[in-house]
């Protein structure tokens, strides 16, 4: 899957969300050259519809297949219904290493991801 591909996914996975009322989350990955995966997670929160918490059992497994498949976390997404930029609260409890990116995906567009730096968070375009 290429980076455009991702992009479909995610959207698709965003429209999900929408109709379902409930942000869905998961990982992205990349391989070598354009080589990249999408791996949805299940949303635990019991917060409601605007919140995520992925599920640790599935993320410890996911993280424990990566070690041996070759392919390397790029960064972490979630859904939002409508705007596609991070959140307050999305920037408050940010707990990712700073080399993962955090992707919002809506069902319309998935424009945008975020990063820590040293200088504070990065807002970057989607790769095109």
């Amino acid at each position: 899957m290429d980076a455009d591909e991702v992009q479909v996914a995610l959207k698709g996975i965003a429209k999900s969300a929408h109709s379902q009322k409930r942000e869905h989350c998961g990982f992205i990955g990349y391989g070598n050259g354009d080589d990249w995966h999408v791996f949805p997670m299940r949303n635990v929160t019991t917060e409601g519809g605007d919140r995520y918490e992925i599920d640790h059992t599935e993320q410890a497994e996911l993280f424990q297949s990566l070690q041996t498949s070759g392919v390397r976390l790029w960064g972490v997404y979630h859904t939002h219904i409508e705007s596609p930029h991070p959140s307050p609260t999305d920037t408050h409890h940010w707990s990712y290493p700073p080399q993962l990116r955090m992707v919002i995906a809506t069902p319309d567009a998935v424009s945008s991801y975020v990063y820590l730096s040293e200088e504070g968070l990065v807002i970057q375009p989607w790769p095109r």
